[in-house]
């Protein structure tokens, strides 16, 4: 339960850290599952620091893997998707997992991985949940394989694993090309503003036109050019709720001219 309430609290702000390749945020899962079962087990710092590492290595890895445009394009929120096996990967090194039981958690964990994008259709606040879950699921997972449950053994990379059914474009090889000379957590970024990655773009054209001294009465209409994955899944108005407008091109081109992006408290349902 810790590991969730942590995941959703941690992803609510919308100030995460991010994966930019693989469309995700794992710091709101990793980070979560690993202190939960570092403090039941009494763990060190550094024993913590060595599997967020291995989480963040996981999840990055899973989520390049997976094709992640075409896989969040085909309706999947890779931050729920993926994170299961960074969460998963992390609580198995501070277990000690051998490769036997490592392999055998991962496996569990794709039975976990979920998350819908259809909140950026018909709105709702379920996105919250996703890290939430993921970090409880791939905690569960891991504790479920040293318990003795077994998974299948090519749970990412198997013809119906993670990897090969959730996108139209896998690409397995990547779970492992350059594995110990590339990291994931060296490619990590921290979101400026309280919003999707995907329309940062607009708010920072929007503040820098608005440092320019144009004012909102100034403007009778906004066109902006943005990729596919943005047009389609970021173009609710943003009215609907806190979840909607932090997920909106409009409302926060708008809020960058009217209000503070960065500031969570834009986003309230006043």
């Amino acid at each position: 339960m810790a590991a969730f309430a942590n995941g959703v609290s941690a992803h609510a702000f919308e100030l995460d850290d991010v994966h930019e390749e693989a469309i995700s945020h794992p710091g709101a899962v990793i980070v979560p599952a690993t202190l939960a079962i570092g403090n039941r087990i009494g763990a060190t710092g550094c024993q913590v620091l060595d599997a967020i590492v291995v989480g963040y290595e996981a999840m990055g890895r899973a989520g390049i893997a997976v094709g992640p445009v075409a896989h969040m394009m085909a309706g999947f929120h890779p931050t729920g998707q993926s994170g299961v096996f960074g969460a998963a990967a992390a609580v198995g090194r501070l277990l000690d997992f051998g490769p036997d039981m490592m392999t055998r958690a991962l496996g569990i964990a794709a039975t976990f991985s979920s998350g819908s994008t259809e909140f950026s259709q018909s709105g709702g606040s379920t996105k919250r949940l996703h890290a939430g879950r993921a970090s409880e699921g791939g905690l569960t997972a891991a504790l479920l394989a040293s318990d003795g449950l077994d998974g299948p053994a090519d749970g990412l990379a198997g013809r119906y694993g993670f990897c090969r059914t959730t996108t139209s474009q896998p690409a397995v090889h990547l779970l492992t090309e350059r594995l110990g000379e590339r990291w994931m957590i060296d490619e990590i970024t921290v979101k400026p503003y309280a919003a999707c990655s995907d329309i940062h773009p607009l708010i920072d054209a929007a503040i820098e036109i608005r440092c320019r001294g144009v004012s909102p009465d100034d403007i009778a209409e906004i066109y902006a050019e943005v990729p596919t994955k943005a047009a389609e899944q970021n173009s609710l108005d943003g009215t609907t709720s806190v979840m909607a407008a932090q997920y909106s091109g409009p409302f926060n081109v708008a809020a960058a001219f009217l209000a503070d992006p960065g500031d969570p408290a834009t986003y309230s349902d006043d």
